[in-house]
């Protein structure tokens, strides 16, 4: 853990020149630049005397959001896991609103949040071409610091909640669309995936890399950041998505339901033949585009390869 002492002149400043040094001599290394991502933790000194919590300091809110403005890559250097307070503390001071029931305290804005790592998102893309750093180390800080993030607003949010929950005992008839989405999925195991393993097309599922080589299938909702951001890209397109294959350079392929019915039996075809079209996004880059992807076998489930 590397702790980054900000001083109360540095606050009132918004100076971030000894940081941008900090930057400057970490990047002279290829193996520095890898080994700092997700191990600094933030410390404001010069406030002991203050009563205030640091969250309360407009001072020290204006500061967070003017390194968020200066492109400071928070979400490639900060620690992203309970040892680590840095994080949070900058959510805390730049993400929050009043909470309706306790007037006196806060509580984590989902939309401030989300702007908050769509800024902190640009600014790893910028320091990752400034400094030539793969792609792959990039994505990897990056969904580190998102599923830290999400899981803390979910968290939050499950506490607010009553703990009523609709009655889903009850038997429906499966809509089209999950009757397709349900042969897609089983062409897509039958072509990828060991024989038993059974989703359902209410469930978005991925495909993810694994340490030794191989692919795991589970839940999207597994991962709070991945979770979020095929929430966001769900907003922005039209298509169903049914199955989110993660590239082992951090991007992310979509599998989708085209709207015009006349396309399916040709969408299938292509799945069959593990050649299919995918909504890709980049979250590094923040783009997304629809490109033609090649499935491949790979231990527990399919792997996707992109150009």
């Amino acid at each position: 853990m590397n702790i980054l002492e900000i001083s109360k002149a540095e606050v009132l400043g918004r100076d971030f020149t000894r940081i941008r040094e900090l930057l400057e001599d970490i990047a002279c290394s290829a193996q520095e630049l890898q080994d700092t991502r997700n191990t600094w933790d933030l410390l404001f000194t010069g406030y002991d005397e203050d009563p205030r919590d640091i969250p309360e300091m407009a001072e020290v809110n204006r500061w967070v959001r003017a390194s968020l403005e200066e492109g400071i890559p928070w979400l490639y250097l900060l620690g992203s896991d309970e040892d680590y307070t840095g994080l949070h503390l900058l959510l805390l001071c730049c993400c929050t609103q009043p909470d309706p029931d306790q007037p006196e305290a806060r509580l984590l804005d989902p939309a401030a949040v989300d702007a908050f790592v769509s800024q902190g998102m640009r600014s790893v893309g910028d320091f990752g071409a400034d400094h030539d750093i793969p792609e792959e180390i990039l994505a990897a800080a990056v969904h580190r610091s998102m599923d830290f993030i999400y899981q803390l607003l979910a968290e939050e949010q499950e506490d607010l909640e009553d703990g009523e929950r609709p009655d889903e005992t009850a038997d429906e008839e499966p809509s089209p669309l999950e009757i397709e989405i349900q042969e897609r999925l089983q062409i897509l195991l039958e072509n990828t995936a060991p024989a038993g393993i059974e989703l359902t097309p209410k469930v978005l599922y991925c495909s993810e890399p694994q340490s030794d080589g191989s692919c795991r299938i589970h839940p999207v909702a597994d991962s709070p950041a991945y979770q979020q951001m095929s929430a966001l890209l769900a907003q922005q397109v039209s298509m169903p998505m049914y199955f989110l294959l993660i590239a082992p350079d951090g991007r992310l392929a979509y599998l989708f339901v085209s709207p015009d019915k006349s396309r399916w039996e040709e969408e299938k075809d292509d799945l069959a033949d593990c050649n299919p079209l995918a909504v890709v996004l980049d979250p590094v880059e923040g783009t997304a585009v629809v490109q033609r992807v090649q499935l491949d076998p790979c231990g527990g489930g399919p792997i996707v390869t992109l150009e």
